[in-house]
This record gives C-alpha cells, structure tokens and sequence, in this order.
C-alpha cells in the first residue's frame, strides 16, 4: 500500500463522520459514474444510414447522440436492427444488413470514442477504456425470413439479440401486436420457433421476448437454456396493455434468470396517457406529460415482483413519439439513479439495474453457447431424440389428461370411452418399440450423457414399461379397457341407504355424525356393497398389469411400482414395517382408548376389535370425532364453500407463493353438483397438471367442515409443487415429485399445517379466547389427521395385500379372508359380522383400482410431513414443534421452493438428508406426539391392551 493509500485508509477509520457528509446528489453522481450504464433498445440507428448525419454534433430533437451520452453516464447502448418489412417480401435480409453494416461503419470511423461490443468482456474492456460500446439487437423475428442461416450470419455480424416477433406474428411466432391485439395463429412457438430459440442458446444469443404473446414468452422460457431479456417491456399491473408483463410473467421469466428493461414510452407505462391523448387543450404548455416517476414506479414493480437481479433500462428513445418529463432524452438517465435512491434502495440494487444485470445475463448466455459447444455429439444426439420425444409426449399426455378429466368429472360412457381412446394413443408410442429402442440406444452411452439426459432417458424407459404397446399391444389395449370400465363402475355405483339412492358423500355423513349403531351399520355396508361389483374387474386388471410388467422384465406390478424408489418389493415391506414398528407403541394405547372411548360412547361392552361400523372413516385409516372436545366441523358451518378454497390459496400466497392462475379457477371442479344436475363425478380429492406446464387444475367436492379445509390445503400443496418446478430448468420428463412419496408429502405437510392452532385462530376458526387443551389437540390430530392411526393402514393393510395381490398372486377365493386378517392384524379393527368371499372389501378402496401397487406412498409421505415439519420448526421457525404458524413466513416458503423447483431433477433421499438432515424415518413422528404417548400410558394404566 501507498502512503497515499495508507493515509486515505486511515482517515476513513478516523473519521467515519466525515464520510457520512456525502449528499445524496453526491451520490448519485458516484454510483451512475462506478456503475456500467447500458440502456437495452434505442432505434437511432436508421439516421446511421445516412451520411451528412453527425452523430458527434448536438441533434435537436433526437434523444441520443453522444454529446448527451456523455452527460447522462450512458456507457453501452442496444442500437435496434428493425426493418418494417412484410414478412416473406424477400427484402428484410438485405435491409437488414445494410443496417447492421451502417452501425458496425460508424465504429470503424471512431475507434478512439467507440468500440463494438459483442461479449460482455467486451463492454466492460471498453468501459475501462473510456470508450462508448455499441451493442446491436435485432427488432423481429421476421427479419431472418424463416432462415436459421440467416440467424447465424446476424450472429456473426455482431448481433446479439433477437426480438422473437415485432408488431405481426411471424411464421413461427405469435405476436401481441403493439397498438391493438392480434388474434393468436400459432399458440406461442410452432416447432421451428423452438428450433430458433435452441440455435440462439447454441449462438450465445440472447432471446428477447419484447412485443410477445404471453403464449410465446411462455414457451421460449420453457425452452431456453439461457437468461432471456425483455429489451424494452413494462409491467401490466401499472398500466394494463397488451404488450406488457403481468405479474405471473415477471416471475416465470425471474426462474429463468432474466431481465425486463423497463420501456419510457407514455403509452406502454402511463394509465392516464389515452384519456390525456384525447384532451386538446389550447395552450399546448398546458399539455399533459407522464411525469418520469412512472417509470421509476415500474422499475420498483418489477423489483418487488420478479427481484431485484431481474431490471434494468430499456429506453426505446428515438423510437417513441412521446417521453416522460424529466427523462427527455438521454442525458437525463442520472435522474433515475437518483431518484432509487431517493426511494430507498441500495447501491447494489441501482448498480445491478444500471447495467449490471444485463452484463450477468450476457454473461450466462455466453456460458451456456460454451457448454453446448463443448458436449459430445452423442450428447447432441440425444439432446435432439429427448427434444423430439417430449414434443410427442407432451402433445399425447395432454390430449390423454383433458380425456381423463372429462371422463372424471361428467361420469359417461361414451367420456369413458374418448379417455381409453387418448390412452391408447399415448401407450401406443410411449410403450412403442421405435420410442424403446431408441431409448435404450441412448443409454447404452451413458457415460457420454449429461447428468440430466440420462436421469430423463431412464425416466422415459421405466414409464415405457407401463405400457409396452410395442411388445404386448393386445394386452395393453385390453388394459386401458378394463381400467376405464372399474373406474366407471365405481364412481357411478348406486349406493343406497333406507331404500333410496344416496351419493357416497351421504354415507360418510352417516359414519361422522350418527350415535345409532344400526344406521351405521347399514351405511357402512352400503359403503361396501361396490366391491362385489368391482371383484371381476380387479382380477382382470391383476392378471393384465402382472403380464406387462413381468414382459418388461419385472417379477410383478408391484416390483414394478416399488422399482421406482430403488428398491425392491422387500426393502419396501422393510421400510413400511420399519415405521409401524416405531410408531406402535403409541397406536396401540390409542387403540386401547378408542375401543373403550367408543363402547362408552354406544353403550356397550368394550370389544378386544374395534367394530369397523364404530368410525367415522369406511377403511378405519382415521378416526375423526372421537375426541368430543376437539369436533371441528362446527367450527366451519359458518363459512362458505368458496371461503375454503380462498382461504388455501391465501396460505400459499402468504408464504411467497403466486397467487393461482386464472385458468384454476376457470377450469377446476372445485364443488359437489348442484342438486338435480345429473352427472356423476369422481367424489375422490385430486390434483391435476394437464400440460406440466401451467394448466391445474382440483377435482374436488368442497363442502365447508374440517375435512375439507384441510383437504383443500392439501391438494393446493399438490397444485403449488405442479407450479414450482414447471420451469425451464427442469425438464419435461422429470416435472414431478422428487419420488412418489414427496408430492403427498408436501400435500399432508400443509395439511399438518393448516391444523395448528396458531393458524386455525389467525383465520378466524378459533376464537381468541378459544383454547384447546394441548393433549387433546395432540390425541386429535393422531386420531383423525393422517399420521399414527393412518401407518398402520397404509404401511401395513394395504402395502401388504397389493404385495400378496401381484406379487404372490393371492387367489381371489381368498381375497375377502386375507383382507380381514390384515385389518385385525395390524389396525385391530374387526367388520360388523363375518364378511364371505362373496364381498369383496378390499376393491372398494380407490387405489386398488386405479392407482394400484403405490398405496405406500402415502405411509412414506405421512412420515415425510413429520420430518418436514420438524425441520421448519427447528431450522426456520425456531418454535415448539406445537405452535408453528407458517402463514406469512417468506422463509418456509424458502424451504418449500428449495424442496419443490427441483423437480425429479435431484435424488429424493439425497434432498431430504440435505433440508432435514436425515433419512426417512419415524423419530420425528414419535418426537411430535411423545406427549400424548405419556399423557395416555398413565390413562390407559390398568386396561387390557389387546392389540400388539
């Protein structure tokens, strides 16, 4: 260090007082004159053209020349290639180039003052130069003429970005017009749109995506490997046009790591400018101005929204026919890094909006056309056989979700049909031999394939192997047949009770509410009287499904399912029965208070089984209303249908979460039909992602009790996790859970949430006065929310006769015998009078139907939620694993967005070790209800424990 150096350091820590007295104007000037100004669109280039222009000399009326680059700190500018054009008119190449060729001649004859820039080292060498950086963009995608040649050439000419449309839709593009709305003629990006995004990527080209349909900027985000930039947009929360962005656009193209540069034009960011256009006042002094406030107010929205790496300046001077007053051309920039400051921001954040946030998305850009040149061929290769696949893939799923959606909302045959009809297609090439062969192609290089590549092909070979329409076409037709034809059988089942036809909705009525034994007797049976029409069907599907998988080279369905997670049907049996050991303990004295809480209750002996009549749940997987103190549905008969689902969505919102697209609400079935509508639907919860890209969708039947308000939750967890990683770095083929467990995870995760006390009350559910003691929200909550009484059921009942159904083939003159047996074994619950092999029990459960061999998810996932939950307690919450109120807290929903946008892109346990710390297990599902297992060990002292 100098003496110089050495006396400046020192005084700046003698004296930090002195340093204070810096203005804010003072300021202001430092940080416009540290920071790399660049300004993303400016269209003064056709004046280039012609000769006698001065671009050196003052030019009244003009906003840029460099006389006033120089007093406005302006250090690079995106001079605009536009050419008006008629698309296919054979002239926009050639005009093109002259453009280009006036920009690059207007550097040639001033090396001392400009330089062309065509990387971001560039911009930076020549700021430390002291020389001005010309940068060009080309405005319009019509101006490569459908060429990819074409592209290339720009590039090499020194272009680096492409407005993908202008004011018209090009041949491969959708436009959002300027001035007024066009009509839609592609739905975004057709195929070779895709294939010019990609070649930009390859390029190191950045892909702009001012002037858009939404439907384009969507697709090119899902598409591109690099940032994309916005050159010169504005945010249509501020000023609702066309052109601009709404907030869901802000964050998706935020995921991407882009840049909106804010436009200056009126038009585009002023609410007021069409009724001031129509005022003509006679004094033209008097005529009214945007004031330049506004853009700060857009530049401060896209900040709040999208963030603070995610602005910058995009002028679009010498271009519009009207500025703000105080930005009236380019010598005036330094007004708006004072005015940010004025407002409060960091120096960080004005540096990053200036210029730097643009440099880093060059940068990056620049990064990824490196990292695509330096990949294999075999690489490349693959690259283009995943492209084309998921294209096809994407086309056929979406087609076979809309069917299925059909077929489960309005119950018909000919829905039925058109759903088996869309599967077949899509088995027909997921399961084709063209597809499999060329997948195992693939991955007979694996070691030449990138991390993600090979991830997606085994993803795409193990979905292959559910449906081998290449290998056992006949039998996977038959499949598709038989599955659409139980599902029909089952959700439009009549069920009767006291001699009329009742919906399944009215029996659990029955079940949650009545104190008559006989009345819930004859519902439950009523309950049951679907699975005698149900057995033949689920023979046949067991006997289909085992052909499949065991033609793909699996030993059952079930070893098929289980491979997913790794593992093999007995290292999944292990696992499931790892949990219900851990957690019995406390399940048997919670059966041994159930059996004595109800006969009391009924008035009877106490039984060594529980009667299955006595719970309010058909399959004993919960026990709801047992505890009287802690009944939550008259906590809700106040509300509406509707409440309940504003108010899950609040919950995510709260968290940081956007808010659901329009389309949920317009798309969804969210209500049970009204009285006398005549269509059956699926009276089952779901969550749907019809595109995996932003199409959600519920299927519910919300009523306002308990149940729902936390089944609502619940499937919004599935629908935010749909959302999170529906994102270009995550692949198509790997939009889903990180393994099966993790989406129901997430799902009883929320639900765990939403019944925390703090919560119930800060809705307004709870009074403030209202308290429930703590040992009977605990017995609650292990009782009638999926957790201790739930794992036996789910790890136990159901994962091992699935297991015995394929694995072990069971016979089914055996089924309702084993069926039984499982139940008295592991839930201790017995059925009201000896069931024959005439019933068929087991089939009324959904899953076993259309969603067979996978019913352990859920024990994993319930122990999942458990071990989330004690993590945000511990790790972010800091609270007692009790009181945790997640609504909004912004850092749970940092952990949830850590845990949710990756996808399947990660190894699950890899990512749960990492957020919690360990493996899945039970410990911090015991920790959570220790108080309760003691509390009931002293109140069960004395009774006969009958279950072990």
């Amino acid at each position: 260090m100098n003496v110089f150096a050495c006396c400046a350091a020192v005084l700046a820590f003698a004296f930090p007082a002195a340093l204070a007295q810096e203005t804010l104007e003072q300021r202001a000037a430092r940080i416009h004159r540290e920071a790399i100004v660049i300004d993303g669109h400016a269209d003064t280039t056709p004046k280039f053209e012609d000769e006698l222009y001065d671009f050196f000399g003052a030019n009244p009326g003009d906003h840029v020349d460099f006389p006033r680059v120089q007093q406005g700190g302006l250090d690079a500018q995106f001079w605009s290639i536009y050419m008006g054009a008629v698309p296919g008119d054979g002239k926009a190449i050639k005009d093109s180039l002259k453009r280009i060729d006036a920009v690059r001649e207007l550097v040639r004859r001033h090396p001392d003052r400009l330089g062309l820039a065509e990387t971001a080292e560039d911009i930076r060498r020549l700021h430390r130069e002291g020389r001005f950086a010309c940068l060009m963009g080309m405005e319009g995608g019509h101006m490569i003429e459908n060429e990819l040649a074409a592209l290339r050439s720009y590039h090499a000419l020194g272009v680096r970005y492409l407005t993908l449309t202008h004011s018209f839709h090009t041949d491969w593009a959708d436009s959002a017009g300027v001035f007024t709305p066009v009509e839609p003629r592609h739905g975004g990006l057709n195929d070779f749109g895709r294939e010019v995004v990609r070649e930009m990527n390859r390029l190191g080209m950045l892909v702009d995506i001012s002037h858009v349909a939404k439907s384009t900027f969507l697709d090119a985000l899902e598409i591109s490997r690099s940032p994309v930039i916005c050159s010169h947009s504005s945010t249509r929360s501020l000023r609702d046009h066309h052109r601009n962005l709404d907030d869901e656009q802000l964050r998706a193209l935020a995921t991407n790591g882009g840049v909106v540069m804010v436009n200056f034009f009126p038009g585009f960011i002023d609410p007021r400018w069409d009724a001031a256009q129509r005022e003509k006042p006679a004094d033209p002094a008097q005529r009214y101005r945007t004031p330049f406030s506004v853009v700060i107010d857009h530049l401060e929205h896209v900040i709040r929204v999208a963030g603070e790496d995610h602005v910058g300046l995009g002028s679009d001077y010498d271009g519009i026919t009207d500025v703000p007053q105080g930005l009236d051309d380019v010598s005036m920039l330094p007004r708006i890094t004072l005015e940010l400051l004025r407002r409060g921001h960091s120096e960080q954040t004005v540096k990053k909006l200036l210029g730097g946030n643009l440099l880093r998305a060059l940068e990056r850009c620049e990064q990824v056309s490196r990292d695509l040149a330096a990949e294999l061929p075999e690489r490349a290769r693959a690259q283009e056989f995943l492209d084309a696949a998921t294209r096809k893939l994407a086309e056929l799923e979406t087609a076979a979700s809309e069917a299925q959606w059909k077929a489960s909302t309005d119950i018909r045959p000919e829905h039925e049909q058109a759903q088996v009809e869309a599967e077949k297609a899509l088995a027909a090439y997921l399961g084709g031999a063209p597809l499999l062969r060329a997948t195992q192609k693939h991955l007979a290089q694996r070691e030449a394939l990138a991390p993600l590549q090979l991830r997606q092909l085994e993803r795409l070979r193990y979905r292959a192997a559910a449906r081998p329409a290449g290998t056992l076409p006949e039998v996977v037709q038959e499949l598709l047949q038989a599955e659409a034809a139980q599902s029909g059988k089952l959700y439009s089942f009549p069920y009767r009770l006291d001699d009329q036809e009742v919906g399944v909705q009215a029996l659990d009525d029955v079940l949650r509410s009545s104190r008559d034994l006989e009345q819930r007797r004859a519902a439950w049976e009523s309950s049951k009287a679907v699975g005698r029409e149900l057995k033949p069907g689920l023979l046949r599907l067991r006997d289909l499904r085992n052909r499949v998988a065991r033609a793909m080279g699996y030993t059952s369905w079930f070893d098929y399912e289980v491979r997913e997670y790794g593992m093999s049907p007995q290292e999944m049996l292990a696992l499931c029965d790892g949990l219900i050991a851990e957690t019995r303990p406390l399940y048997v004295e919670l059966h041994t208070l159930a059996r004595h809480e109800l006969a009391a209750r009924y008035g009877v002996p106490v039984p060594d089984l529980i009667p299955a009549h006595w719970l309010a749940n058909r399959w004993g997987q919960d026990w709801p209303g047992l505890v009287e103190a802690v009944e939550l549905d008259p906590l809700f008969a106040t509300r509406s249908k509707e409440w309940i689902v504003e108010r899950a969505e609040a919950f995510y919102v709260s968290l940081g979460f956007p808010k659901l697209p329009t389309s949920f609400w317009k798309l969804s079935d969210l209500y049970p039909p009204a009285p006398g509508e005549a269509r059956a639907k699926n009276t089952h919860a779901s969550a749907w992602h019809i595109d995996l890209q932003r199409d959600v969708r519920a299927l519910m039947s919300v009523v306002p009790d308990a149940h729902w308000f936390g089944t609502t939750h619940h499937e919004l967890g599935h629908i935010y996790y749909y959302l999170a990683y529906a994102r270009a770095e995550v692949p198509y083929l790997l939009r889903e859970g990180a393994d099966r467990s993790f989406h129901e995870g997430i799902g009883e995760l929320i639900s765990l949430a939403a019944f925390q006390q703090p919560y119930l009350r800060s809705v307004g559910v709870l009074g403030e006065n209202q308290v429930i003691d703590a040992t009977a929200w605990l017995l609650h909550q292990a009782l009638a929310e999926a957790s201790i009484v739930f794992l036996p059921f789910s790890a136990g009942v159901m994962t091992r006769f699935e297991y015995e159904l394929y694995e072990e083939e069971l016979p089914p003159e055996r089924w309702n015998r084993r069926w039984w047996e499982l139940v008295r074994s592991y839930q201790g619950i017995a059925p009201p009078s000896e069931r024959g092999e005439e019933f068929c029990d087991a089939a009324t459960k959904t899953h076993l139907n259309d969603d067979a061999a996978q019913y352990y998810d859920y024990a994993l996932a319930t122990a999942l939620k458990f071990q989330l939950h004690s993590a945000i307690c511990e790790r972010v919450l800091r609270c007692e694993l009790h009181a945790a109120n997640y609504a909004g807290q912004r850092a749970v929903g940092d952990f949830l967005r850590e845990l949710l946008t990756p996808g399947a892109t990660v190894d699950a346990p890899e990512l749960l070790q990492r957020l919690t710390g360990s493996k899945l297990e039970a410990r911090a599902m015991r920790a959570y209800f220790a108080p309760l297992e003691a509390h009931l060990r002293e109140r069960n002292a004395g009774r006969a424990h009958t279950l072990r």
